[in-house]
């Protein structure tokens, strides 16, 4: 996981750079933009808080009736949403700003 968030700051950086010599201002934001982008998913590639896998693991086991001596059962479970939350949604690319 560490490979992906060093290769999406790479990814970043190199896309700063390269608004800094564009004259079009439009795009240069765009790319900005972008570079924003890929730095929150670096960031959210992060392990999750342990108060964030807490609470999720409280919201699952109330869903499933408060069942009882299953405990980290829910706690492995809310950690592992938390760490696959943001691979649902499509990274943005130049071809698809």
């Amino acid at each position: 996981m560490e490979d992906s968030q060093s290769h999406l700051r790479a990814k970043a950086d190199k896309y700063r750079v390269f608004a800094r010599w564009l004259s079009d201002r439009e795009t240069a934001q765009r790319i900005l933009t972008l570079t924003n982008e890929l730095e929150q998913r670096a960031s959210a590639m992060e392990k999750p808080s342990e108060e964030d896998i807490r609470k999720r693991a409280h919201e699952l086991w109330e869903h499933a009736g408060k069942p009882e001596n299953r405990d980290e059962e829910f706690w492995h479970l809310a950690e592992q949403e938390l760490r696959n939350a943001d691979k649902s949604s499509p990274l943005r690319t130049p071809d698809n700003l």
